[in-house]
């Protein structure tokens, strides 16, 4: 299998459900090289996500302090500005981010009705 079919193979594993079987029962679960890659990219992706995470909770904590030593927010100051604009920036990282690594519902018919009416 050349890269380009190997990547296109990795697209279509549920890295849930592998990652499952694996915990489940390491010993005995089969990965395919499609899945192994498909892991390495789901890992890569939530550590991406994590890192935005923490880099927002960060800044939560920064803002928050600000806001407790004047007693309100400061608008118009240019460190709490730029605060809330990487804050905003993180949210919507994130969200896409959550969006790109979400589980798309299953359109093919035969596997939503598990072959109901089939032959």
């Amino acid at each position: 299998m050349d890269r380009v079919d190997l990547i296109r193979a990795a697209d279509q594993v549920d890295v849930l459900d592998l990652a499952g079987r694996i915990i489940a029962n390491p010993s005995r679960a089969m990965c395919s090289e499609a899945g192994k890659l498909a892991l390495a990219y789901a890992v890569e992706a939530f550590w991406s996500l994590a890192l935005a995470g923490d880099e927002l909770a960060r800044l939560h904590r920064r803002r928050k302090r600000i806001v407790e030593a004047r007693g309100e927010p400061w608008p118009g100051i240019d460190a709490y500005d730029a605060i809330e604009r990487r804050m905003d920036a993180l949210a919507l990282e994130i969200a896409a981010k959550m969006a790109a690594i979400t589980p798309q519902p299953n359109t093919n018919e035969q596997e939503q009705t598990d072959g109901e009416g089939q032959g």
